[in-house]
């Protein structure tokens, strides 16, 4: 899934971390389980080890640079969403400018969703299940199920609408569905084995699911419930929905939950982690969660004073450490395997923003040359899995206002 740590070889992405499907970044001033954290290298956070790369095709001083590998997908333009520990990229092209597709690629073999109009994956587990948000014709997006067989299924059938929040080991899918004829009015639901559960009693009439991930192996889910006219998270666990409560009676966002039970919660102090059990723990301030760890833990970017320019971040038990980057100023983490391999991207002094992997806290620049295509001109990288595969893309733009964009793939895994 995206970048999440699912329990090794059962869940639907393995050791690893989902990526959020939407940017958390809540509060002002304070730390979680300890303080900001120097970078994990001796150098600065604007500088990488090794230092120098500062070109997409070019060498990485002290080791091989990752060379790209094109997946292979129809169309000019094609990017990736995430890719699961058993090897399955998802993610969408478009060959007409207009319309998206949704693609899978298993080990060199390119699948396109069949029938929709318009398609895009939201998530994948180990099995190649994939949820989709699409739509026929002009109708309003709706979530559908991509089996690995490539039958799909409607999951709220002709004239639903909605939002899907991910999918686990299982196939149960977590869902926002809009009430039918009222504009604005939805409720959290999962689908199961065909079944839709709507989460919320009836006394709230209002509620939605996280961005991807929303739900976890044991089919927990969080979202956000309207209790009077406070947002407030919720866990549906055992049957229930149940709510935080905050002293103070302000809003409470559910944006993620891990393997573990815990939900990564937004306030108006910042983030923090609300235990299974009903602790709460203290607020990180100004952190942008991109992904997160299915036992624990963020990644994704700060933006300190006076430049508030992004700088690539993890969050664990320590508080939150920079990370180096590839000597320029800025950079984000969008992907984690939760094994101490991150990916994102990175600028260097040059300005190039280069597709990047942290390994063991080093900041290793991703290769942009394309064998009958070119050098990319920029790239990112948005996930890895167990084995060190990192997937991105890479964009070209070989004359004037013309551009290419490649969904592409690289070995982490042997890199020194």
């Amino acid at each position: 899934m995206r970048s999440s740590t699912r329990g090794a070889g059962s869940g639907a992405t393995g050791e690893r971390g989902r990526a959020a499907g939407a940017l958390l970044v809540v509060g002002v001033a304070a730390a979680l389980l300890g303080t900001v954290v120097a970078p994990s290298s001796a150098s600065s956070a604007s500088s990488a080890e090794p230092e120098g790369a500062s070109q997409l095709d070019g060498g990485h001083r002290g080791g091989r640079t990752p060379h790209p590998v094109d997946l292979g997908v129809p169309g000019e333009t094609s990017d990736v969403v995430a890719v699961s520990d058993s090897g399955v990229v998802i993610g969408s092209y478009s060959d007409d400018g207009v319309h998206t597709r949704a693609f899978r690629w298993r080990e060199g073999v390119i699948d396109v969703m069949p029938g929709l109009t318009s398609s895009r994956p939201e998530d994948v587990n180990d099995a190649g299940q994939v949820v989709i948000n699409g739509r026929y014709g002009d109708e309003p997006l709706r979530p559908f199920l991509w089996q690995p067989d490539g039958t799909v299924v409607d999951l709220l059938g002709p004239g639903g609408v909605g939002n899907p929040g991910g999918i686990n080991s299982r196939g149960d899918v977590a869902l926002t569905v809009q009430v039918p004829g009222q504009d604005g009015q939805h409720y959290a639901a999962v689908w199961q084995d065909g079944v839709l559960h709507r989460l919320a009693p009836p006394e709230i009439a209002f509620s939605v699911v996280a961005d991807a991930p929303a739900i976890n192996d044991r089919g927990e889910v969080t979202g956000i419930a309207m209790v009077g006219t406070t947002q407030t998270a919720f866990v549906w666990r055992d049957g229930a929905m149940h709510l935080m409560d905050t002293p103070d009676g302000g809003y409470t966002l559910g944006a993620a939950i891990n393997e573990r039970g815990q939900v990564y919660v937004g306030t108006p102090d910042g983030m923090v982690v609300w235990e299974p059990d009903g602790r709460v723990g203290p607020a990180v301030a100004e952190f942008g969660a991109m992904a997160f760890g299915d036992r624990g833990g963020a990644v994704g970017f700060v933006s300190p004073a006076p430049t508030f320019r992004p700088v690539p971040a993890v969050l664990d038990r320590r508080g939150v450490t920079l990370l180096p980057t590839l000597g320029g100023p800025d950079g984000q983490v969008y992907g984690t395997n939760g094994r101490g391999m991150h990916v994102g991207w990175s600028a260097t002094a040059q300005g190039e923003l280069l597709p990047t992997a942290w390994v063991r806290g080093r900041a290793v620049a991703l290769g942009g040359r394309l064998r009958g295509v070119g050098t990319a001109s920029e790239g990112w990288a948005r996930d890895v899995d167990a084995r060190g595969r990192a997937v991105g893309m890479l964009h070209f733009a070989p004359g004037g206002e013309d551009y290419v964009e490649r969904a592409v793939l690289w070995e982490l895994g042997r890199h020194p």
